[in-house]
């Protein structure tokens, strides 16, 4: 609709080279960052988590569900768009606040997310019972 935030045309404002992916397969891209940022929720702030990737979440959204368990913790920056650069200047510049962001993501993962690396064995095992 015309009410949504077209984050591709902030994008491009600030730096022509910045690439926006919304589908397909983004492990490629959190592989080679530095930082992840996000807009929306999606498991791609858990996968960038688990690749020891900082993430930035920048809230364009009131789902009206709460805050949801990965934005809780510091286990992500939550920023707006005018604290973005901000929030990248430090991540960039302050390895004891990347560190800490990094660490936070690790716990989050360990603590919510189960069977890593043997998850798809798991729900052959499940689906297979009985």
């Amino acid at each position: 609709s015309g009410d949504e935030l077209n984050i591709s045309d902030i994008a491009k404002k600030i730096d022509s080279n910045i690439k926006i992916v919304t589908t397909g397969d983004v492990l490629p891209l959190i592989k080679q960052c530095k930082v992840l940022i996000m807009v929306g929720l999606s498991t791609t702030i858990i996968e960038s988590q688990l690749l020891q990737k900082p993430v930035i979440f920048i809230e364009i959204m009131d789902y009206g569900l709460g805050i949801p368990q990965v934005l809780k913790n510091n286990s992500c920056i939550v920023s707006s768009i005018d604290s973005l650069q901000e929030n990248l200047i430090k991540l960039n510049s302050d390895n004891e606040f990347r560190r800490s962001v990094i660490n936070n993501g690790n716990n989050f993962v360990k603590k919510y997310v189960s069977n890593i690396n043997f998850a798809s064995e798991k729900v052959l095992e499940h689906l297979t019972k009985n």
